[in-house]
């Protein structure tokens, strides 16, 4: 008796397209995964995959021929103008928008010195985890710095976790803020001959402006420089102006901060966390400045509205604040807090939120949107409004992947920022390195994932421009305005048995939507088992050349990976519809 061959039956078309927007997920032999395994440049939309939008150089290298990395960006409004701050290692640099061609920003604030690496590149296993038990750091390692910015008008307020808090007023350069605790002045001996606006200058460098004259006799004076060496209750005369005569009363406060870990403005109070006065640490405390006053965070000075609290509850070190809504949210390794406005005579309250093992990696891995916070803590990525948490990117593989790539000592590093123009957030992570060299989005809208490779150590969404501003290591600043860009562009499905995993699969062509500019390259390639990595073979490959095109393909194997090149820097494709022809070859 003689058994008949297989008879090859067709079974196409199959039509993959309802799967090509189902975003990046990480392990290419998992059964889970609806289709892409690896991506890289790539951005998923409502419809399809396009080829993520670049960005352009705004400002070249802030040190010249001296590449240092940016860690920290902001920008503001200065009466007409639009400028950016940019602080690296050891200077902050002033930017004006109307001059793009400049090579070195204004040094506007110098002598810091920031902690570039921990010096560990990998997490040491013997001393603990990461894990959901959210273990915390080995209290060795030196954290990286991150520099916090915020604005009070065109004031500008800079903490980096190393120097004194700082400020910058107006035309001047940033100083620490109320430098060596010199908060006020009262006038002791009026003088003689003086005239508004005069300045006058004081033994141990300190400075004032005379702001009122009444009578010939000076009523009240302003500091413009705080000096050095002084105490409570020192009478010291002065010198200068049109006059002569005039001593001040000092009053010495507890400030200033000789250490600040991030900052943040709430209505007209400045916000302070993790701090140190002196000696005195305050790393579970939330200090804030008086009304309308950055200048002032005595609590005990005469009709003052500033003052601090103790986070009680908190566990370890206050590390991070955003915005919450109307409120600030502050996060630790492993806990959430929200502080509030209260009204005189407290000010500010706090309540520790409804969420279990939300955390921060750093003082920039949480951004807000609307009502809602996007952040990475020890397990993972996460999203929360402060009563509830939802977990993102466990059942995609991603936290297992940062968790397996992203080096330990080096998570301080780790920035995050909003794309309101993509609805995504975008974290920029250190990846078995000491420096940041990918990013990952995360698609609010659609829920999905992706991955772009680049160097993004500094960031802040659209304000005062319209586009996010980001910077790297080599001391370029960008706009992500979604101009060419000279990054590959890469993704590559995981292993398809399309529905038959026993069967040889001879493909006999491949249809491709596509819009836009450029020509996506499309490759074929095959395993023989799910676990087996794919050989792609050139001439199983063509370009999208057409909106919509049948391309005939004669390959043929069990395991099927399709993957899409593109490396036009002005491609705006996108691609939202794929269906492969072709037949069952019978069983190998």
């Amino acid at each position: 008796m003689s058994t008949s061959p297989r008879t090859p039956r067709t079974f196409f078309p199959a039509d993959l397209t309802p799967l090509i927007v189902s975003g990046w997920q990480t392990n290419k032999f998992d059964g889970s995964i609806p289709f892409w395994a690896d991506v890289d440049g790539i951005q998923f939309t409502e419809s399809g995959i396009r080829r993520r939008p670049g960005h352009s150089l705004l400002f070249r290298p802030l040190n010249g021929a001296t590449y240092k990395s940016v860690r920290g960006i902001t920008s503001i409004q200065e009466y007409n103008t639009k400028v950016i701050y940019a602080g690296d290692l050891d200077k902050i640099y002033r930017y004006k928008a109307s001059d793009p061609t400049s090579t070195d920003g204004t040094v506007v604030g110098s002598g810091y010195n920031l902690i570039e690496n921990s010096g560990e590149t990998i997490w040491d296993s013997g001393a603990s985890t990461w894990d959901d038990g959210g273990t915390t750091w080995d209290a060795g390692i030196n954290e990286p710095s991150l520099w916090s910015f915020t604005n009070f008008g065109t004031w500008v307020i800079a903490a980096n976790d190393i120097n004194p808090l700082q400020i910058k007023k107006n035309n001047q350069t940033f100083a620490p803020l109320v430098n060596n605790g010199v908060s006020g002045v009262s006038v002791s001996a009026v003088g003689s001959g003086y005239t508004v606006n005069d300045v006058i200058s004081f033994t141990g460098g300190l400075a004032a402006i005379v702001t009122e004259v009444n009578s010939g006799t000076v009523v009240a004076v302003s500091l413009t420089a705080y000096g050095a060496g002084y105490t409570n209750n020192q009478v010291v005369a002065g010198s200068g102006g049109t006059g002569t005569g005039i001593q001040l009363l000092l009053t010495v406060s507890n400030c200033p901060f000789t250490r600040v870990k991030a900052v943040d403005k709430s209505g007209p109070h400045i916000l302070a966390i993790n701090y140190d006065k002196g000696t005195v640490s305050g790393e579970f405390d939330v200090a804030w400045c008086d009304e309308d006053d950055p200048d002032q965070w005595d609590p005990f000075a005469s009709g003052s509205a500033a003052g601090s609290l103790t986070l009680r509850e908190a566990s370890s070190p206050l590390k991070c604040i955003v915005p919450l809504g109307e409120n600030k949210a502050i996060y630790t390794d492993d806990q959430m807090f929200i502080l509030s406005y209260l009204g005189s005579p407290f000010y500010f309250g706090y309540q520790t939120a409804m969420t279990s093992g939300v955390g921060a990696v750093s003082s920039k891995s949480v951004v807000s949107v609307d009502r809602v916070n996007y952040g990475l803590s020890r397990r993972g990525f996460f999203e929360t409004d402060g009563n509830s948490v939802k977990r993102i990117g466990d059942a995609e593989g991603i936290n297992r992947y940062v968790i397996a790539n992203v080096s330990e000592g080096e998570y301080s590093k780790v920035i995050a920022y909003h794309n309101k123009e993509h609805n995504e957030v975008i974290w920029s992570l250190p990846l078995q390195a000491n420096v940041n060299n990918l990013e990952i989005s995360y698609n609010y809208s659609t829920g999905v994932f992706s991955k772009r490779s680049v160097s993004t150590t500094a960031a802040e969404e659209s304000g005062v421009f319209h586009h996010p501003i980001t910077a790297d290591a080599t001391s370029r600043i960008y706009f992500e305005d979604g101009s060419s860009s000279p990054h590959v562009t890469t993704a590559t499905t995981k292993a398809h048995d399309l529905e038959d995993p026993y069967s040889i699969k001879e493909i006999t062509s491949i249809r491709v939507g596509k819009v836009g500019e450029g020509n996506p390259k499309v490759s074929v390639g095959w395993a023989s088992s799910i676990n087996d990595e794919p050989i792609f073979y050139e001439s199983d490959s063509f370009y999208v050349d057409a909106k919509y095109k049948e391309y005939n393909v004669r390959t043929s194997g069990r395991y099927l990976f399709l993957k899409i090149e593109s490396s036009g820097s002005a491609d705006t494709w996108e691609i939202s519809n794929i269906v492969i022809k072709g037949r069952l070859r019978g069983f190998r």
